[in-house]
């Protein structure tokens, strides 16, 4: 139990060192949570959000992975992997991670949103349209969701919808 109490020291340590911009050595106390409760999956999850922050997308795709082995039902680790595949340009694995977060969580419009990018991205406008018409039912004031239905709607010819 001892360690249990030591690991969470640890991970509460790296949630203010995160707080506070020290990014190194909010990764530092979150490996020392996992090193002592290798199976907390939260802990491999804000690892891999610090890493995402400091660029390190390997890195941090590697920490998603194992939250999500570890619990299969958390859709903000799908979510955050999406965006770290994303960004490598992993863009089928990044479509699949952010299905996956949307069916775990489906009131979040983040995960619709970034989807429609990415369907964008792979040239999949139906989807994309369907995905960010998702994200603008669940958000309405977010433009961005706007502007990629928008530019999905042009690529399939449909001006007068694009307009609108």
């Amino acid at each position: 139990m001892k360690a249990q109490a030591t690991a969470a020291t640890y991970f509460k340590d790296g949630e203010r060192l995160l707080e506070s911009g020290n990014l190194e050595e909010s990764i530092a106390a979150y490996c020392c949570a996992i090193e002592l409760e290798p199976n907390w999956s939260l802990a491999h999850h804000k690892l891999g959000e610090v890493l995402m922050l400091q660029g390190q997308l390997d890195e941090a795709a590697t920490s998603f992975y194992r939250a999500i082995k570890l619990n299969p039902d958390f859709s903000w680790s799908y979510h955050f992997l999406g965006e770290a595949l994303g960004q490598q340009g992993k863009l089928e694995e990044a479509i699949s991670a952010y299905r996956r977060a949307t069916k775990l969580n489906p009131d979040f419009s983040w995960s619709y949103h970034h989807l429609g990018d990415a369907l964008h991205q792979q040239q999949q406008w139906d989807e994309a349209v369907v995905a960010f018409g998702k994200a603008i039912e669940l958000n309405p004031e977010h433009y961005g969701s706007y502007f990629g239905l928008g530019q999905s709607l042009v690529q399939l010819g449909q001006l007068d919808e694009a307009i609108a």
